[in-house]
């Protein structure tokens, strides 16, 4: 039907499990496509997907802004004071991060970065700011 509608399930149980389009494995011929949600024009009070569970699972990869454009903004936001990523149980040891990024900008205007390993620099190293060194206990000054 094309007027409002509002369609629970399994709202109310103790213990649900559902399964949909959970396709078998098998050959590239194997298919399962799922939309959820729509009205993209509208704004983010209106129209999103809420996933109240402990945590969410994805066993394939993650594609965000599909319908966005290149002068367009995705935006990856989290409401909580600490964020990990990639953290905990995680077993990955190697991060490729932006890697087709012209810019990148990493933390806030204020507050401490820190790196915990090495860091390599394949290119020019510009400092707005004063360098420390601790070990020999200098500082560099900017070059303004």
């Amino acid at each position: 039907t094309t007027e409002s509608q509002n369609i629970k399930i399994g709202n109310t149980s103790t213990d649900s499990e559902i399964t949909i389009g959970d396709s078998i494995d098998g050959s590239n011929a194997n298919k399962s496509k799922i939309t959820v949600g729509g009205s993209f024009a509208s704004n983010e009070s209106d129209s999103f997907v809420q996933i109240d569970t402990k945590a969410l699972k994805i066993a394939g990869d993650t594609i965000i802004g599909t319908r966005r454009g290149l002068t367009d903004t995705t935006k990856f936001e989290s409401p909580s004071g600490f964020f990990e990523f990639l953290s905990g149980n995680s077993t990955t040891s190697n991060v490729d991060f932006a890697t087709n990024a012209s810019t990148l900008t990493i933390a806030g205007q204020g507050g401490t970065t820190t790196i915990r390993n090495n860091l390599r620099v394949n290119a020019t190293s510009r400092f707005d700011a004063d360098v420390t060194l601790p070990c020999a206990s200098t500082v560099i000054s900017a070059v303004v």
